[in-house]
């Protein structure tokens, strides 16, 4: 039997959450969640584990990543998909190494910190901490403003699971503000998006690498039609062509039709 897919989780029920969404006089228990059952099979184990009747109870799954951030509900698949990144993110961090040494990310800067986890507890104790800047303020503020919009879309990531709800960089700016007293131009913000609906769906630029195969499909199984691909000098793709066998069959027993655009007669 494998466990790769295994996540433990702990449930707190039965409680009432406060005006400020903190969950308060609540029971404690836990699960093993096997990941490939996604959304379904998570309601099952944790309506199985509480012994709760679906068929007369609505069952709600929340679940908060820190005291800053907002309630994430669990809706679908993918909003499955987002708690584990998550909770696998917070797990290998904590448990993956036993130290941790960090730098600058300009090269032969003086800036360093050096961690070592206590035992095989999540808590890490400070060995050693070199403050001292040697790169530019350029490297530095440019180094900031990359992190910073990383932290953010991980905090908005929940509010793209939904493709029907709008959530602009604007909305971004505010939330930030209001929730966490941080202060966001509109193009961070809008960095911050790109990065959360590509933690999401993935990199748009990524999809291309699957055309070359989804035509080679298309022309095993549909003997007959017409597909093919450009690509540029620096081998990207450029464009494609697809008229199915069934389409160019179809063609000759289309109708002859007339159009006739509007157009002002007052000249004539």
């Amino acid at each position: 039997m494998t466990y790769v897919n295994l996540y433990s989780i702990m449930i707190r029920h039965g409680g009432r959450w406060d005006s400020s969404g903190i969950p308060r006089e609540f029971g404690i228990d836990g699960i093993m969640y096997d990941a490939t059952i996604k959304n379904k099979g998570l309601v099952e184990a944790i309506t199985k584990q509480l012994m709760i009747d679906t068929s007369s109870n609505n069952v709600e799954i929340r679940y908060i990543i820190s005291d800053r951030c907002p309630i994430m509900i669990i809706l679908n698949d993918t909003s499955v998909k987002v708690y584990l990144e998550q909770k696998k993110t917070i797990v290998d961090f904590f448990l993956k190494y036993s130290f941790y040494y960090l730098i600058c990310v300009v090269e032969d800067s003086t800036w360093f910190l050096r961690s070592f986890r206590i035992n095989k507890s999540k808590v890490f104790k400070i060995k050693k901490y070199c403050d001292i800047h040697t790169c530019s303020i350029k490297d530095q503020v440019y180094g900031r403003r990359q992190r910073m919009t990383k932290v953010v879309a991980g905090l908005i990531v929940g509010n793209y699971v939904d493709t029907k709800r709008i959530y602009t960089p604007n909305d971004i700016v505010s939330d930030m503000m209001r929730e966490h007293g941080t202060s966001l131009d509109y193009h961070q913000a809008w960095r911050a998006k790109i990065k959360a609906v590509n933690m999401l769906r993935g990199d748009p630029t990524e999809s291309y690498q699957k055309i070359p195969g989804y035509l080679y499909m298309l022309k095993k199984y549909y003997p007959g039609s017409v597909i093919s691909w450009e690509k540029t000098e620096e081998n990207r793709f450029l464009y494609s062509f697809v008229a199915l066998d069934a389409s160019i069959r179809r063609w000759e027993y289309c109708r002859s039709i007339i159009v006739v655009d509007g157009a002002a007669l007052k000249s004539l």
